[in-house]
């Protein structure tokens, strides 16, 4: 057992080369570390981690001691609680069609845990991306057991606050990525959107009641289901609706997934050749896809990597298109599925029961087993030990492809791995259209948020199933800071376009998406804050409250960055709600009741909307502050920094300070005010006063 020691961080080696390679963050403090034998001990930033790492064979148990007040956060996208105590999660990315609570495993595996005891935190990566287990407590009560199918390279990861394992995460797995910013506006998409007049009028008809920035097109928009391809009886002008949607505003996201039809004569199959994957003999390896028969690129292969980007890039010079909507890679071989065992989990979970993970051979079945893996190294390795790396190296392809026709990327990926956040955003898959469909994806989003995924989100309205319009209603309204913010459906769901719901819940959800374009500047912000520090947009409360055991069991409500907790209705005709409040001072939205926290309270609202003190959120044309503080506010492409301070009666606005037309003081009482020595009103309402700026203002004194 070796290790090596970075900023915060040991990294133990068990011996053989990482698939995926990440870095070490380099500078002070460094944790000492004592080895004996079989077990490790660290310690750095006043948090002290001992692990037993035993190694069998081509099999690695990691086990360590589970506090009776130790909570645990992360493992990626699962179906469970913001605290992972007392669960199991498999990491095997898996195509979990129809989704509910405590179905495992989904589509992202992320192999990283943050362990919180007393509000101080260390992380454990467990840098494999093969078959795994970890067991929080399920067989041994007072253990956590982590098995793999692989040597991995094991990180510990010091904070000593969860906030800050996240942030020297993201200096070991990568920084996330920066969309562009129409991505965080409002997107619809449909399995499926066509033909070309019909798009065109969809996007004509909801233009016209909300703001929209992008349209995607699923797999019938392929001549048979061919990727990089357009049916030209239902397109006949693909290059032509692009630019007409472009005029509009909208932008158009094609899916892509990774199956290469196998047919003679077919180009980008008889290109691909030399970089699909293989059999133990050197055979081409075919899964059944959506074309029927299909090749896989091997991801892994360098090569394979280079003939994939360039042809992303040719595509999107060709179409002009502005994103790639990556499906089926986790990667899905649309093999016989036994259906037994999903209804089985499904039974249990509808009787209240928290079932076990589907079976191995269930999961291998439904996937590449078998093909092998040519590295750049010369191993060959089957696609077992690779598997949950698989999108992770397609995303860096597609996104690399796309930088070079001159786009800045937008890459939704279904499945993924750690790391994931440096070239993709990622969403939680065809979650059934039920109130628990919904509480169980506001679960797995914040699930991903608290692994570093930073563009996460989820399918308004739900995927598979009906979809009744207060659910319809209930999702928006969930989502409304989630910082992918796509409504999706599947064929089978009936229509739930917001020019199909009846008027009242019509203009429920047309609040709602307007809601989200007014705090757009604010998730921006987040956005830029992430991409440099590796901060989630979005986070599960104990993120930010780590010292809070109450904000471990609260499920239902998150945070949007350090300001804003949302706690939206999450059952049918709900009129109020329960609603925690960590410690501090909280101003209600839309009343203006302060509540000194932690409290429970009732809300009655219709989107329960709450705002901490000493807070500055850049709004759509205004500035709100609740509180005295200073702060830093990103925007704009640059970034600008915007620099705010609140003090007494007085504002100042330093930096690069963008057009506003008012600022808003949440809780405040005064009567009128100067804007850089002009008398203004200030204009009272229940949430605190206005003052309208006018443009540009750098000092801002207030009076009663």
């Amino acid at each position: 057992m070796e290790y090596l020691l970075g900023k915060k961080t040991a990294k133990i080696s068990l011996g053989e080369p990482p698939i995926v390679q990440f870095s070490m963050p380099e500078g002070e403090p460094k944790p000492s570390v004592e080895v004996a034998g079989e077990y490790i001990k660290a310690a750095c930033c006043g948090v002290e981690a001992s692990l037993r790492i035993s190694v069998e064979g081509g099999r690695t148990r990691i086990w360590k001691r589970l506090a009776i007040d130790e909570h645990v956060l992360g493992l990626g996208e699962k179906a469970a609680p913001v605290d992972r105590r007392r669960s199991m999660a498999v990491m095997f990315n898996f195509d979990a069609y129809g989704h509910t609570l405590h179905m495992d495993p989904l589509y992202v595996s992320i192999p990283f845990a943050i362990f919180v005891q007393g509000g101080k935190a260390f992380g454990l990566l467990v840098n494999s991306p093969a078959f795994a287990v970890f067991d929080i407590g399920i067989r041994e009560y007072d253990a956590v057991v982590i098995e793999v199918e692989d040597r991995p390279e094991i990180y510990l990861i010091f904070g000593p606050s969860p906030m800050e394992v996240l942030e020297a995460y993201a200096e070991i797995t990568g920084k996330p990525f920066l969309p562009p910013r129409w991505a965080l506006g409002y997107q619809i998409s449909r399995y499926t959107y066509y033909p070309q007049d019909y798009v065109a009028a969809l996007v004509d008809k909801i233009a016209s009641e909300v703001p929209l920035d992008a349209i995607y097109v699923d797999i019938d928009h392929m001549e048979k289901y061919k990727v990089f391809t357009w049916d030209r009886r239902r397109f006949p002008d693909p290059r032509g609706l692009v630019a007409e949607l472009h005029e509009k505003g909208v932008r158009v996201v094609p899916i892509v997934d990774p199956y290469i039809k196998a047919e003679p004569g077919y180009r980008l199959f008889e290109e691909g050749l030399r970089h699909f994957l293989v059999d133990k003999d050197d055979n081409l390896y075919l899964v059944r896809g959506w074309p029927g028969p299909s090749a896989l690129p091997d991801f892994l292969n360098g090569k394979a990597r280079e003939w994939w980007a360039r042809v992303v890039e040719e595509y999107v010079k060709e179409y002009d298109v502005d994103g790639i909507w990556l499906d089926m890679n986790e990667p899905t071989n649309m093999a016989p599925f036994e259906a037994s065992e999903w209804e089985r989990i499904r039974a249990l979970a509808a009787e209240g029961l928290r079932p076990g993970p589907l079976p191995k051979p269930e999961l291998l079945r439904r996937t590449a087993a078998g093909a092998v893996h040519r590295l750049d190294d010369g191993r060959r390795i089957e696609h077992e030990r690779a598997h949950n790396a698989y999108a992770y190296f397609e995303a860096m392809a597609t996104y690399e492809g796309m930088a070079k026709a001159g786009k800045r990327p937008f890459i939704l990926s279904r499945a993924g791995y750690a790391g994931i956040q440096k070239y993709a955003a990622v969403w939680t898959g065809d979650v059934v259209a039920s109130w628990e469909g919904l509480r169980e994806t506001l679960m797995a989003v914040l699930g991903l948020a608290a692994s570093g995924v930073h563009i996460v989100g989820a399918d308004i309205g739900g995927f598979a199933g009906y979809s009744d319009p207060e659910l319809v209603v209930r999702w928006y309204q969930a989502s409304i800071f989630f910082p992918l913010f796509r409504a999706h459906k599947g064929k089978e769901g009936n229509d739930v376009e917001i020019f199909a719901l009846p008027t009242r819940y019509k203009e429920a959800v047309v609040e709602a998406i307007k809601l989200r374009y007014k705090f757009l500047p604010y998730l921006w912000h987040l956005a830029w804050e992430a991409h440099l520090t590796g901060r989630p947009i979005i986070r599960p409360l104990p993120l930010e409250f780590p010292d809070d055991e109450d904000s471990y069991r609260v499920n239902d409500e998150y945070m949007a960055g350090p300001h804003i907790l949302v706690a939206p209705h999450l059952r049918p005709s709900s009129a109020k709600r329960p609603v925690y409040l960590p410690r501090g001072a909280w101003i209600d939205y839309w009343s203006g009741a302060v509540h000194l926290g932690p409290t429970w309270v009732e809300a009655t609202a219709d989107l329960p909307i709450y705002v901490r003190r000493g807070s500055a959120i850049l709004g759509d044309g205004f500035l709100m502050i609740y509180g005295e503080g200073r702060w830093r506010i990103y925007h704009g492409e640059g970034p600008d920094v915007l620099e705010v301070e609140a003090s007494g009666n007085a504002v100042e606005l330093k930096g690069s300070v963008p057009e506003l037309d008012e600022l808003v003081l949440l809780g405040a009482q005064y009567g009128e005010a100067e804007v850089d020595g002009i008398r203004r009103n200030a204009v009272r309402d229940s949430a605190g006063v206005r003052i309208e700026l006018g443009g540009s203002a750098r000092r801002v004194v207030l009076r009663a």
